[in-house]
């Protein structure tokens, strides 16, 4: 199957974009575009789709430019809209954690295991651990 050239181009533009939103300040349209050297209608493309999506929110306004002109619309990324599952797997623990989009722990939970454990076992443990951790989320303060 050959892949789409042009949907490449797409998601590595989005890529791009979504990567300076990551650096968790406010940025404008302008901005993004000058630090991810692409053009502005890209960018609004893309944080178009980002918006829609909730990956990033509006968060006020720019300083205005010397030009007097109109002040910029300000996003960053919309840091809750998803949650990561991450793993840590050593020959005798296991840590499973959801985080926000910047890394912030939300919920975890670690195990230990003999070292000779099986992995469909140790896969198990995981399974349950996020099935446990995202319920916790979904009730808070339910501990």
């Amino acid at each position: 199957m050959v892949a789409n050239p042009l949907h490449s181009l797409k998601r590595n533009n989005r890529h791009a974009v979504l990567e300076q939103l990551r650096h968790g300040h406010p940025l404008s349209i302008a901005e993004m575009a000058g630090r991810a050297g692409l053009s502005k209608v890209t960018v609004t493309k893309c944080v178009d789709r980002f918006l829609k999506d909730g990956l990033a929110v509006p968060v006020g306004k720019g300083g205005q430019g010397g030009d007097g002109g109109k002040r910029p619309v300000l996003y960053r990324l919309n840091k809750t809209s998803r949650l990561v599952f991450c793993v840590k797997i050593d020959e005798v623990h296991l840590l499973a954690a959801f985080t926000d989009l910047e890394g912030n722990i939300l919920a975890s939970h670690s195990a230990h295991y003999h070292p000779e454990t099986a992995m469909d076992r140790i896969l198990a443990t995981i399974r349950e651990a996020f099935d446990m951790l995202l319920e916790r989320l979904e009730r808070p303060g339910e501990d």
